[in-house]
């Protein structure tokens, strides 16, 4: 049995039916995001001292705040519900709180992968440009304005620039993408239009970035002496490529469903729904997994135990490395005494 609501600006009205939902997996998404989150944050804490908060690690903290509001301030009231068999009922209050943070969370997400994406283009294909003193400036910038943009747009429910409405199974709020209201199809195109925006932002500049990586780690290979920027590049192709396998399969679902259905004769609130709502919220769970495991750290402890495994001799970096400086430096000081021989 469950308790069906219906919303309206002033009250809330439950009737009793029936559905089959289990609760496993908002609680596992609750756990996943919040731990994920909250073990990225501590990493990039930890690791200050090594990164020095440049740009890059700043949005990807700034990510992280932003991911973990869905996990902290939403799976609450939505776990509370499925653990009372669907008959407790959000208020008016906590069905416009959950849908705003969800809005904000899901579209604050997309304008940071994008400063992320947007970051890397200007840092690999215009290093000249990006490498001033302002860099620390402009991601300051980037971030407050994904922030202030992104609430000023999710707060035009709340002022009457369409409405929230709850979705199949009840269990959280959003905005109101199946009415033919002018104002809620107002916000509907923009909230999606400007999500598949995002979207091909951050596929176009990661995919320059990747295409102009890989032309730089072919060109590495055939010099001498740039293993560490050949790691690098790598590390930084695997990364991007992560972002956007995550971003694509989790955020453009909701925005095309969101789309499809203001554009409905018939618009649909049920399971596929559900559905699109929880692979935008993967997307704040699995980002800061992303960012965890694809360290450049994980790389070279990785590519250290497969020398292990091969038995190769010299497995360490350092033993392999050094030689090959020490050569180098052997071999300049030799020209130069070359050089004064008259």
């Amino acid at each position: 049995m469950m308790a069906s609501c219906n919303l309206n600006r002033t009250t809330t009205q439950c009737s009793i039916g029936t559905i089959n939902e289990a609760i496993a997996t908002p609680i596992m998404q609750f756990l996943g995001g919040f731990v994920g989150n909250v073990l990225a944050l501590f990493i990039l804490i930890k690791t200050k001292k090594n990164h020095k908060w440049k740009p890059f690690y700043r949005l990807v903290c700034a990510l992280a705040i932003t991911d973990a509001t869905v996990s902290s301030l939403v799976y609450p009231f939505s776990i509370t519900r499925y653990a009372t068999n669907f008959t407790y009922c959000y208020s008016v209050t906590v069905c416009y709180h959950v849908a705003f943070i969800l809005s904000f969370a899901f579209l604050g997400s997309a304008l940071i992968v994008t400063a992320i994406s947007f970051d890397r283009f200007l840092a690999i294909l215009f290093p000249f440009k990006y490498d001033s003193s302002r860099k620390i400036q402009r991601t300051t910038v980037m971030i407050f304005s994904s922030w202030i943009l992104t609430a000023v747009i999710c707060t035009l429910p709340l002022v009457g620039v369409g409405e929230v409405k709850f979705y199949y199974p009840e269990t959280w709020c959003f905005i109101d993408f199946t009415s033919k209201e002018s104002s809620n199809e107002l916000i509907t195109y923009i909230y999606a239009l400007l999500g598949l925006v995002l979207f091909v932002l951050t596929f176009v500049f990661n995919l320059s970035v990747i295409i102009a990586l890989i032309r730089r780690i072919r060109q590495s290979k055939k010099r001498l002496g740039n293993q560490k920027h050949l790691k690098s590049d790598v590390y930084n192709v695997v990364f991007l490529f992560g972002i956007v396998l995550v971003f694509s399969a989790c955020w453009v679902p909701i925005t095309t469903r969101m789309i499809y259905n203001i554009n409905s004769e018939c618009p649909s609130d049920g399971p596929t729904e559900l559905l699109v709502a929880r692979l935008a919220i993967t997307n704040s769970i699995v980002d800061p997994w992303v960012y965890i495991v694809l360290r450049k750290e994980n790389f070279e402890r990785l590519e250290q135990l497969i020398a292990r495994c091969r038995n190769t001799p010299g497995t360490d970096n350092e033993t392999v490395t050094l030689p090959t400086v020490a050569s180098t430096q052997s071999l300049d000081k030799i020209s130069a005494k070359l050089s004064e021989v008259p």
